[in-house]
């Protein structure tokens, strides 16, 4: 069942009583924020968990908010790359923000920025300023 959201929804995957992942959607847009490392334990369900949400919610863009995130492995890097694949096909945008110098490096020596919009948190605000109270 596809859903409108005029309001905020906020979802949260946790395990062993630790948040992993939490999901929010605020008119149209979808903000991951993973609270873990992307690592080949978890990069499953982060893949599996977006495609749910841009399935069963009317969302137009998506963010993923790298600010928890220290390292990404590379079947986290994987997982990334196939959530951008399925936004692209389903004709959606997808930003990424909060990287670290070190993830910022590895992300535009891999090639990411094909796939992604990839932003400083000052170039997200400008760009989307109802944000602003959600993203650090």
């Amino acid at each position: 069942m596809m859903t409108d959201l005029d309001s905020d929804e906020l979802f949260q995957t946790i395990d062993d009583g630790h948040n992993i992942f939490t999901f929010l959607t605020q008119k149209g847009h979808l903000l991951v924020t993973p609270c873990v490392d992307l690592l080949m334990q978890n990069s499953k369900d982060f893949y599996t968990e977006i495609s749910e949400k841009v399935e069963s919610h009317q969302v137009k863009l998506i963010t993923i908010d790298f600010n928890e995130v220290n390292f990404v492995d590379s079947s986290g890097a994987g997982a990334i790359i196939r959530v951008a694949n399925t936004i692209r096909l389903k004709g959606m945008d997808l930003f990424v923000v909060n990287l670290n110098k070190n993830l910022s490096s590895v992300f535009r020596l891999s090639g990411f920025p094909r796939l992604m919009k990839i932003c400083t948190y000052e170039e997200y605000i400008a760009l989307f300023p109802e944000m602003k109270s959600v993203i650090k």
